[in-house]
């Protein structure tokens, strides 16, 4: 399509005709996948791909069509680049927020082979209870208490003399350290 088509289409779309304005959609929506594409690392592709970055953005920018003044094509396509540029921004914080997502392969054991369920089973608890010595005695003793005994962060605080809100962060601090050490191993 060239340029002045997408003048028409955009003014035709401004003055409400459904039809331009599909078409201006149509048009769209290869260019902003490729952009979008060429944008998101494959490692911070989470629940939203590039289609679904895309449908946003667009989505967005259709709430706002008429309320943005477009001189021309050039400028449409620079407020779409930039929803989709936020767009991308914002999926890759959301993956840093919550980690990548990996699928794992459940044909690993699946209970056939005892001795690989064993062998699996002895690694896990080593790197666990290596991530669990390199805790500080109070952290240990805090993780075991909700853990292993089941006390609430309300029975924790009363058997050790300090908040509720207190034991939570502390435990949470023990679990991510162990979490963080586990996945060094």
């Amino acid at each position: 399509m060239l340029p002045d088509d997408i003048d028409d289409l955009l003014h035709a779309a401004r003055r409400g005709d459904d039809g331009a304005r599909e078409q201006l959609y149509a048009h769209c929506v290869p260019v902003l996948r490729r952009w979008a594409t060429s944008r998101l690392p494959w490692p911070h592709r989470g629940i939203n791909d590039a289609d679904d970055i895309v449908q946003i953005a667009l989505l967005q920018a259709w709430r706002r069509f008429d309320e943005v003044d477009f001189s021309c094509a050039s400028s449409f396509f620079g407020y779409l680049y930039r929803i989709l540029q936020n767009e991308v921004c914002a999926e890759m914080r959301r993956c840093n927020v919550r980690g990548t997502s990996v699928e794992c392969d459940e044909a690993i054991s699946d209970g056939i082979d005892p001795a690989v369920d064993e062998a699996i089973a002895r690694e896990r608890n080593h790197l666990l209870t290596t991530a669990m010595r390199r805790l500080d005695r109070r952290q240990r003793r805090h993780l075991d208490m909700r853990l292993r005994l089941g006390m609430s962060f309300g029975e924790i605080a009363t058997h050790t003399g300090g908040s509720a809100d207190g034991v939570r962060m502390l435990i949470a601090r023990a679990v991510r350290a162990v979490a963080a050490s586990v996945a060094a191993a």
